[in-house]
């Protein structure tokens, strides 16, 4: 008899419509203050439905860390860098992209990985554990591109990668915290403006021409 196919994925959509409802709501709220009712107002499921993907509360944090927010932060921060020939190039074309948009949710909630590391880490170690992993790979992955940069000639040579890809992820962050706090879009491209001179920066001198 042929697997029922269907049913595991109407599971699998069920699930999915929990986290991105999830997603938004912890986003909007942080995490302690988000509702497990407006979730579920939001998708139309019930609590049993709820319960069956997700143990607790927690699990659901813990999925929006590993399944969501770290999806968001490769495609926004990273696939674009390692995509591009000149890292440099890819990294202003993705603060570009957060201007035209990403700027009235930045600027009404911020970043979801930067909130839920200001709320979480100090009180729950899971979630510190889990948003740690999302910020080490972003810095690695980010690294790795500055490095392929420096070898195609894009990068100064001087450049130490590591700390570099630290900084640049320190400072988006802050722009966001920034962003959220001030309520005010100006203040958003105040840094992104410096953030992406810094970037400029970063530059080889141009090779001379071939005579």
């Amino acid at each position: 008899m042929a697997k029922v196919v269907p049913v595991k994925r109407d599971a699998d959509a069920t699930r999915q419509r929990i986290l991105d409802a999830g997603a938004v709501e912890i986003h909007r709220h942080g995490f302690r203050n988000a509702s497990v009712e407006s979730i579920l107002a939001d998708t139309g499921l019930t609590k049993g439905a709820f319960y069956h993907h997700f143990a607790a509360k927690a699990d659901l944090g813990y999925a929006v860390i590993d399944e969501s927010i770290r999806t968001q932060v490769l495609t926004k921060w990273v696939e674009p860098i390692e995509a591009a020939l000149d890292p440099l190039s890819g990294f202003i074309g993705a603060l570009s992209d957060v201007c035209s948009e990403d700027l009235n949710m930045v600027c009404d909630c911020g970043c979801p990985l930067n909130n839920l590391a200001q709320e979480m880490s100090a009180i729950d170690e899971t979630f510190r554990g889990k948003l740690l992993r999302v910020y080490a790979e972003w810095r690695d992955r980010t690294a790795a591109a500055l490095s392929r940069g420096q070898g195609a000639g894009y990068v100064r040579a001087d450049v130490d990668c590591r700390n570099t890809a630290t900084f640049i992820m320190s400072s988006i962050e802050g722009a966001a915290g920034l962003a959220k706090n001030h309520q005010d879009p100006e203040v958003l491209f105040v840094c992104l403006e410096g953030m992406t001179r810094y970037l400029e920066s970063l530059r080889s001198e141009p090779r001379a021409q071939a005579s």
